[in-house]
């Protein structure tokens, strides 16, 4: 009933945003959708990616259009379908401690959360980063079973290593519980050689050898297909999020605030560069959402201290403390040496699974415990206990204060979620940035003849990344030719893909090599300064170039598109001669 419940609430997630889920790719999902496409010579090209991506994750994708077609839709199946098992792993997760009511509400919480639908459902990883963080320390629990029960672990460790293959971050939730395989491997040394055979020394050994090979397959992952792709290294975008000597304090305790208010109720996470996107800043910021976010982050507090306090008397929620802990310790370190961003950024959006459930723990246990001293004191006023205080009145406040804490937290956090859903699939129907670069590749190929060329001006930053967009919806339209509408993509050979300036250098030459040219169509995205436009057009006067002013279009927040055909040199050149 839980499970169908849960996969109820992705249903009708999925059926609220739909309209988001089949809209044209934006901003840097269609860069990947382009490598995702990319046939012979893939590999290569993926050392240029703006971001790293795992083979299980790239694997799935490809797989999905080999079947389903090169589809916006197709492309973000798998998001869907691990919104799914996100759901489901969390509550399976959150069954080791809580009650099925407590685990479903948990793991209900967590499919609305902001941050995960706004970024997971677009043509990105970040779902499936998540629902593998949860899974492989639920399956690192079945393991451990295992080996107490005398079963073999190896069936839940082959699925952490499909998870540190599906998702780098796998590795940061793993390496920590790698440590408590030792532990448990030394200790069981330990009490052998006391005498007081308890378990049997072999089977923790075996269970620490699996979580090695785990790990070392993992390692592998990391070495052999994601450290080649090496671009971002070399980018300066998430250079702002790195802890060095001077901003380590400041860092920290930036992403120390950022955890509770942000966790539960954020739908945008730093660095956002995503203009257009209704999601530049969180409206809970001004009144009336203060109010709400006052709540969930005095809740999100409350559950985090008492939840932490009573996982740490289970073992199997030690376990969950240390993978959460060790987590958060291994990003300030790969921080610290330029390798992974700090604090409440999308990247670490996997990690917010854990958050939820020791969260559930904190709250479980709080509503189990103002029950309790409920009932006690129903029954002493039953019989009638004589008491220098009065009962009911000394309880009653003492449970009532968290309850309220907690009952405001959870109706403020669906409030908030339900409105992140309405601004998600509101977005469906505004410009996004590169949202209409579908149609402007289509617009081209409509009225391309051949031997026609084009220049393509990304705009202020990395040009192969804007123009690998246009690259995916050129290889789109390939696949969908139609007699009624015939297209025709300008060759490789006869584009220019420019940086923001030095155009000067560049586009002569160019024009000169293709004396024979039909049109010069160019395409300048929206991040191009106006004002770099007007001397772009009176440079190509000058080479005998005007704007065919029924061929000039242009979208908002993705660019413009402008037709030149031959025309005289403009006097500024012929004076130049």
């Amino acid at each position: 009933m839980a499970c169908a419940t849960l996969v109820g609430l992705d249903v009708a997630v999925t059926v609220a945003l739909w309209p988001t889920l089949v809209r044209p790719l934006w901003y840097d999902e269609a860069w990947r959708a382009y490598h995702i496409s990319v046939g012979a010579g893939w590999f290569e090209t993926l050392r240029t990616a703006n971001a790293p991506l795992s083979f299980g994750w790239f694997t799935v994708e490809k797989l999905a259009v080999t079947i389903g077609g090169n589809t916006e839709g197709v492309l973000r199946l798998p998001q869907i379908v691990a919104l799914i098992a996100l759901s489901l792993f969390t509550y399976a997760l959150g069954r080791w401690w809580l009650s099925r009511p407590a685990a479903t509400i948990v793991a209900g919480l967590l499919t609305v959360n902001g941050g995960l639908l706004v970024y997971g459902m677009q043509l990105k990883s970040y779902l499936p980063e998540a629902t593998c963080a949860v899974a492989t320390l639920y399956l690192w629990l079945r393991a451990r079973r295992a080996v107490n029960t005398g079963s073999s672990p190896w069936r839940a460790q082959l699925g952490m290593a499909g998870c540190v293959v599906m998702s780098v971050t796998s590795l940061f939730v793993l390496a920590p519980l790698l440590v408590l395989d030792v532990l448990d491997a030394l200790d069981a040394r330990r009490v052998v050689r006391a005498g007081r055979v308890v378990y049997s020394r072999r089977p923790a050994v075996l269970r620490l050898v699996g979580s090695v090979l785990v790990c070392a397959t993992g390692a592998v992952h990391l070495a052999v297909f994601v450290l080649p792709q090496s671009y971002l290294a070399a980018n300066p975008y998430w250079r702002n999020f790195f802890i060095t000597r001077n901003n380590a304090v400041g860092q920290l305790r930036t992403a120390g605030w950022e955890l509770p208010r942000n966790a539960f109720t954020a739908a945008m996470t730093r660095p956002d560069g995503q203009f257009g996107s209704p999601f530049t800043g969180s409206p809970l910021l001004a009144d009336p959402d203060h109010r709400l976010h006052v709540c969930v982050v005095a809740g999100a507090l409350l559950c985090w201290a008492v939840g932490s306090y009573v996982a740490a008397r289970d073992r199997a929620g030690r376990a969950l403390l240390v993978a959460l802990g060790g987590t958060l310790l291994l990003i300030v370190l790969a921080s610290a040496r330029g390798q992974w961003p700090v604090g409440f950024v999308r990247a670490n959006l996997f990690f917010l699974p854990l958050l939820y459930v020791v969260a559930g723990i904190g709250a479980s246990a709080l509503v189990g415990l103002a029950r309790a001293r409920i009932g006690q004191a129903r029954i002493r006023r039953l019989w009638r206990i004589r008491r220098s205080v009065p009962v009911i009145p000394t309880v009653i406040p003492m449970v009532a204060a968290p309850l309220a804490v907690i009952v405001a937290a959870a109706v403020a956090l669906t409030a908030v979620s339900t409105q992140r859903i309405f601004q998600i699939r509101a977005s469906a129907h505004g410009p996004l940035l590169l949202g209409d670069m579908r149609e402007l590749v289509a617009t081209a190929e409509r009225t391309a003849r051949p031997g026609d060329i084009q220049i393509v001006i990304p705009g202020r930053w990395d040009e192969r990344q804007w123009y690998k967009a246009q690259q995916y919806y050129v290889s789109y339209y390939d696949g969908y030719q139609t007699s009624a509408m015939p297209r025709l993509a300008i060759a490789e050979v006869n584009t220019l893909v420019l940086p923001p300036l030095g155009w000067n250098t560049s586009i002569p030459p160019f024009l000169a090599a293709r004396p024979d040219a039909g049109a010069l169509y160019l395409i300048t995205y929206n991040l191009v300064f106006p004002e770099s436009l007007h001397s772009l057009d009176s440079m190509l006067a000058t080479l005998g170039w005007c704007p065919d002013d029924s061929g000039r279009r242009s979208w908002p927040l993705t660019g413009q598109l402008t037709r030149f055909i031959h025309c005289p040199p403009s006097a500024t050149a012929t004076a130049t001669r």
